[in-house]
């Protein structure tokens, strides 16, 4: 926090010194601070919130506010040029410093998706992803951030995977993505530095690491751990699971968001075998449920129902098998069976057509029974679903 510059950014060396060239601040390592700076700060480490303010004001001025792109710095000649990977970056500090509701943001999201179409490194290359300026990986790897962190991951990877897969060597590493476009790359590029940027591209669907929704990450542990502990506590008749006994202690442990992940499936393996544990606490325990919306279309005369599972935390441990019928007494279609499994990266979500009778009317509401499988558990509930 010493080393930020009166205009709020940080220098190349992350000390209040002009680099070679004669200039201090820019945008990247600005963001970079931003991206430590705002989690300490929920996490309860006193940060000065004049210090964010200034970085935060520092990233807008540096910004072309139309078009939503985030610039090089606040300098003439440097504000707002194009650069996905910075704007990438930039919007990982927005979100770090809770900024995602202010009008950059919406327009920074804006330029960035349509970014992420153009996996090319061609003519205008540091207008792209894959060929930015400078270290053109860590553009990369932000917008694989961003994308893991907006529940966009699988976009990112459809349009941008097939040339990151391009650059794997056949000991396992990575070549450097071409900076500004050249396929030479320089040598502090090279090596454990393309390493560590495309392992972040790779795992950046991980809700671990998802710095927009670590807030709401940590609610969901503490709500799976809650529940966790309930079902401890009234295990009945054998002796307690050390895997269950492990996972409940990480209520009181500091550093609980890198084990739980590992920890849950083991503790899961051994809840499932317990008799007394119920539906709705499996359900907690891994924070998904069973819900659903559906609304008529009068031009097609059909029935479009979204049916939604919710973000496991653990990715595979929850299926569900679901009949959609009608409500008891109601003909109006005939029943129809999806089958699904909780997603881990993104919200779980199913769209499923009902073709009406030429001449019935739509049902206010529809029925769905879900057949849920976790682990070695069968489970089943009702779900009622309302018809807009």
């Amino acid at each position: 926090m010493q080393s930020q510059t009166a205009e709020g950014s940080w220098c190349h060396t992350f000390e209040d010194v002009p680099n070679s060239l004669g200039y201090g601040g820019l945008v990247a390592t600005t963001v970079m601070a931003l991206q430590g700076l705002g989690p300490a700060q929920r996490e309860g480490i006193d940060i000065n919130q004049s210090v964010i303010d200034k970085a935060v004001n520092y990233i807008v001025i540096s910004s072309d506010l139309k078009r939503g792109q985030i610039g090089y710095s606040d300098r003439k000649g440097q504000k707002g040029i194009p650069g996905p990977g910075r704007t990438a970056g930039g919007l990982m500090g927005l979100l770090a410093a809770a900024q995602d509701d202010i009008p950059l943001f919406e327009k920074a999201d804006g330029y960035l998706r349509k970014s992420l179409l153009d996996a090319t490194t061609g003519s205008r290359p540091t207008s792209t992803l894959q060929g930015g300026h400078a270290s053109a990986q860590m553009g990369v790897a932000w917008a694989a951030w961003y994308a893991g962190s907006t529940g966009t991951y699988d976009d990112f990877w459809k349009n941008q995977g097939a040339v990151i897969a391009a650059r794997r060597l056949a000991d396992g590493g990575f070549f450097p993505a071409p900076s500004d476009g050249k396929a030479s790359s320089n040598r502090s590029e090279i090596g454990d530095f393309a390493n560590a940027w495309h392992a972040l591209m790779l795992v950046a669907d991980s809700p671990i690491i998802h710095i927009g929704s670590s807030d709401l990450f940590k609610q969901a542990m503490e709500e799976s751990l809650a529940t966790a502990t309930e079902i401890m506590e009234n295990w009945q008749g054998r002796t307690v699971p050390e895997e269950l006994q492990q996972l409940v202690a990480l209520k009181d442990e500091k550093g609980a968001f890198g084990k739980f992940p590992q920890l849950l499936p083991l503790a899961l393996k051994k809840v499932v075998r317990d008799r007394n544990v119920t539906c709705e606490q499996m359900q907690k325990l891994l924070q998904v449920s069973a819900s659903g919306t559906a609304r008529y279309d009068e031009e097609s005369h059909q029935l479009i129902v979204d049916f939604s599972m919710g973000r496991a935390l653990t990715e595979g441990a929850a299926k569900a098998r679901v009949n959609i019928r009608p409500i008891a007494g109601d003909k109006s279609f005939f029943k129809k069976t999806i089958s699904t499994t909780a997603n881990a990266r993104s919200d779980t979500k199913t769209e499923v057509v009902l073709k009406l009778g030429r001449k019935a009317s739509p049902p206010a509401a529809l029925e769905a029974e879900v057949s849920w499988t976790f682990g070695s558990k069968r489970m089943k509930e009702v779900v009622s679903i309302p018809v807009e």
